[in-house]
């Protein structure tokens, strides 16, 4: 065991040695690139799309050497599942999904579908990850919604994958998010190396997608979002998150997501169409790329750790709203 280990150990660190000095030269065997247009795409020259690949390979890593490495890992559950190899499979779809469409650009509404599937599948496999009912300290109220579980639990994650998905539109403001997502689950359940090696994982990548060295894409993106969903859910269904921690944890990426779409659908648009109206291209109208990037995530983790301190998360949910609408304002968003 000690020997598989040591093993494990090396090819983690020489993946990421090679990710780090050569993911361009990877890139360019498969030409997986992001290409300036000039207009929604802030970058200057193409970029490698190669960090949700090298995500990826480290969590296969993981998967190989499962039995290896399970007792470090046993208080998550898709990797302590009996079903576990159907839930990497179903995970590297979803993957592979949002990698195809990196490449090739394939339309919103047949995305939209394959990843309804893959999800679907994943709780018909999983049903620990079914929602049946919804917890509201703030308000003091227990939902049942036994009867919608599916459907409830299908659009939860839909909208955190695309929350997430819309939000990643400058460089480090997605990796900082699950960053700080993991902290957060680190803190309120204790520690969990899976987190602490996620947090490695982006800090790597970090350190490459801020000098627009490599970019997440929608595979990262997608593959980390469902990591999370289901991380989330297994701390939300052992009561050490409340629906109100939830919603004001994914409320930044969430309410403009919510703007986005129903600007998009006023104006006779597909609702996840992509364009340049997301709250990070008029803060880079108005502020350098460092200042767009610190107010988001300070908006983020300001309210979330106050309200964990303190408490108290209507008054923070409050906050924040109102916050993140006085920042629409004074961007001039709604002049748009």
């Amino acid at each position: 065991m000690l020997e598989k280990n040591i093993i494990l150990f090396l090819l983690i660190f020489f993946l990421n040695i090679f990710f780090y000095f050569f993911n361009n030269s990877f890139a360019k065997i498969f030409n997986i690139y992001d290409s300036s247009d000039n207009k929604r795409k802030i970058h200057k020259k193409k970029v490698p799309i190669t960090g949700g690949i090298f995500i990826y390979l480290n969590i296969l890593l993981l998967f190989i050497f499962r039995d290896n490495i399970l007792l470090y890992f046993s208080k998550t559950l898709f990797l302590s599942s009996g079903n576990f190899l159907i839930f990497f499979i179903i995970l590297t779809s979803i993957f592979l999904v949002g990698l195809i469409d990196d490449k090739f650009s394939i339309s919103a509404n047949l995305k939209l579908a394959l990843i309804s599937i893959l999800i679907f599948l994943i709780l018909y496999d999983h049903k620990e990850y079914l929602i049946h009912f919804l917890r509201f300290k703030s308000l003091d109220l227990d939902l049942n919604i036994y009867s919608f579980r599916y459907l409830f639990t299908i659009l939860c994650f839909l909208c955190f994958i695309n929350a997430v998905n819309m939000f990643d539109g400058i460089n480090a403001q997605a990796g900082l998010y699950f960053i700080f997502l993991s902290i957060y689950l680190i803190i309120v359940s204790g520690p969990n190396l899976l987190l602490f090696f996620i947090i490695f994982l982006l800090t790597i990548f970090l350190s490459q997608n801020i000098r627009s060295k490599s970019f997440l894409g929608d595979g990262g993106v997608f593959l980390l979002s469902i990591i999370f969903a289901c991380l989330i859910i297994e701390n939300y269904k052992s009561k050490t998150l409340l629906v109100d921690q939830i919603f004001l944890m994914m409320l930044i990426p969430g309410i403009d997501m919510i703007r986005l779409v129903f600007h998009r659908i006023k104006n006779k648009k597909h609702p996840f169409e992509a364009d340049s109206l997301h709250i990070h291209h008029f803060l880079l109208r108005k502020y350098s790329y460092l200042s767009c990037v610190l107010i988001s995530f300070m908006l983020i983790v300001i309210p979330n750790f106050l309200a964990l301190y303190f408490n108290n998360y209507i008054f923070f949910i409050l906050f924040t709203l109102i916050s993140y609408f006085y920042l629409l304002n004074h961007i001039n968003v709604f002049k748009k």
